[in-house]
């Protein structure tokens, strides 16, 4: 029904580099690139605990203002 066509590309291949590139011959080659650092454990959850601890805290707030409302309410009757 529908045909999709894919260029598969030979890692078998060379690299193909023009002539005007040069390589320096003493740099080591590695298969593994280094890893990249990770940020502290602190920075990484930060935003999340601050929008955790604002809506606990905002839930907090909102529940002792009813309690205090209803007091109020049941002192007024």
């Amino acid at each position: 029904m529908f045909e999709i066509e894919f260029e598969a590309k030979s890692t078998t291949d060379p690299p193909t580099e023009s002539a005007s590139e040069s390589h320096d011959e003493a740099a080591p080659t590695t298969a593994f690139s280094a890893a990249p650092a990770r940020e502290p454990l602190f920075r990484r959850i930060w935003p999340q605990v601050m929008i955790i601890l604002g809506l606990g805290l905002t839930m907090a707030w909102i529940c002792f203002l009813g309690y205090e409302v209803v007091k109020l309410i049941e002192m007024a009757i």
